[in-house]
């Protein structure tokens, strides 16, 4: 039936309220509509029955820029970041990873969503859960950033992701990056969230802290990379991030995806120094970093699908455990 104006707010506002009820904080009208909205996700008869039987470890994530095409494009791009996710431990490194998340909330206008999860419902109050509430309240209090806690159970890296859904972005410390061994990364909690988040991933290795205002990207032309200078496009025009590109010749990537890249940036009045590499990826991008001084790397996902990723590993694996600053993983 066709409905009025008031018809849809009304709809819309009690949406929004059944969201806020159910997640624990408030909840803005972009994300009540975009969840309002989204088709059913029924997948056909043999994905269901692959999904009964593959591990998780294996399972692939949404397609790549499926992310903005929801809640930041109903804010007109304004903002990519107004929900900020950040996953919270409750160890010493977790409050430098929150103030970068912070100064992030501090240039979106936007909010803070810790997430600290625990094993049973018999954790979810305890001493170590008081504190991390109320050294979050007293950090969030002092910055003037909006924001909340909550407290889940479950799979770390499961439940992460299935909070990522109510959010454009999420901060991850990097204590443990993906081993170089197969077997060993095929527990990789990190791995998992690579894979399947729905927004892009900030890895902040040991609670380190930057003033990601030097940006290098690494660019292949990809539709993971092309993801990646969507956002580096953004920080250049929104947080007048100085930015590097880097891209590195192999049989599979020429010279000519820096000119993509060149036209894009340029045709957003964004000004970026470019490198063209050859040799190892990984080596060149850590390299690139170095000489350019970069305090922060932007780069798209896994080029492999799960099960080749697992057997041969990824430029994002050494990347993630060789550079100690921020990386930004878009897909």
């Amino acid at each position: 039936p066709r409905r009025t104006p008031t018809d849809l707010y009304m709809l819309v506002s009690e949406h929004r309220a059944e969201l806020e009820e159910a997640l624990g904080w408030d909840v803005d009208t972009v994300t009540a509509v975009a969840h309002l909205t989204a088709p059913p996700k029924q997948q056909p008869l043999p994905e269901r029955l692959l999904d009964a039987v593959i591990p998780i470890e294996l399972e692939d994530g949404p397609e790549p820029g499926q992310w903005r095409k929801t809640r930041p494009a109903m804010r007109d791009y304004k903002y990519l970041f107004s929900d900020i996710l950040v996953a919270l431990r409750g160890r010493p490194t977790d409050w430098p990873m929150l103030d970068t998340a912070v100064d992030i909330a501090r240039r979106e206008k936007g909010r803070i969503h810790g997430l600290h999860v625990v094993q049973d419902a018999e954790l979810i109050d305890n001493a170590l859960t008081r504190r991390i509430q109320a050294v979050f309240d007293r950090r969030l209090e002092n910055a003037g950033i909006r924001g909340n806690l909550v407290v889940d159970t479950g799979g770390v890296a499961e439940t992460i992701i299935k909070w990522s859904t109510w959010n454009d972005l999420m901060v991850v410390g990097l204590n443990n990056p993906p081993d170089a061994q197969p077997l060993k990364r095929l527990g990789s909690g990190i791995i998992r969230v690579i894979q399947r988040s729905p927004i892009p991933v900030l890895f902040v290795p040991n609670g380190c802290k930057s003033p990601l205002n030097r940006m290098l990207l690494a660019y292949d032309g990809s539709p993971k990379s092309d993801e990646a200078l969507f956002v580096a496009t953004y920080m250049g025009m929104r947080w007048r991030t100085a930015v590097t590109v880097v891209t590195v010749e192999t049989d599979y990537t020429s010279s000519a995806a820096i000119d993509r890249a060149r036209a894009y940036l340029e045709r957003h009045n964004v000004t970026a120094q470019y490198v063209v590499r050859s040799g190892k990826i990984a080596e060149a991008v850590l390299e690139t970093a170095a000489s350019r001084n970069a305090n922060f790397i932007v780069m798209g996902g896994f080029g492999f699908r799960p099960v080749m990723h697992m057997m041969l590993g990824s430029t994002v694996d050494r990347v993630l455990r060789e550079y100690k600053k921020p990386i930004l993983v878009c897909r």
